[in-house]
């Protein structure tokens, strides 16, 4: 009886150990590709005028929600605009308030 009971617990470590394994690498994997796709994020967002008045920031919310897979409309966004001072080592950055807590939800 000891024997069985012996045989059950290494066979529990062991599966333990198969699921652990493979939830790490599912983890890692999702990571791999959150990190790629804010890379790309990163690098659509980038313009060359920095801190160029003529844009849209309804718009470029809409198309950054797009690529992440989110529908957002112009009725689900309240306002959008920059804060912070004008830097001239960086843009400063844009945010963006929704109409209901449910469509941020869904973009962040």
């Amino acid at each position: 009886m000891l024997q069985d009971a012996g045989l059950v617990r290494v066979l529990a470590d062991t599966i333990k150990d198969a699921v652990t394994s493979a939830v790490v690498v599912e983890l890692q994997k999702n990571l791999d590709f959150s990190k790629d796709l804010i890379s790309d994020l990163r690098s659509a967002l980038e313009l060359k005028d920095r801190e160029n008045n003529n844009v849209d920031f309804d718009v470029l919310a809409i198309s950054v929600a797009e690529k992440v897979g989110v529908d957002l409309s112009l009725a689900d966004i309240n306002r959008s605009h920059r804060v912070g001072r004008r830097d001239e080592n960086r843009p400063r950055p844009i945010i963006v308030k929704c109409a209901s807590y449910r469509k941020s939800s869904e973009v962040f």
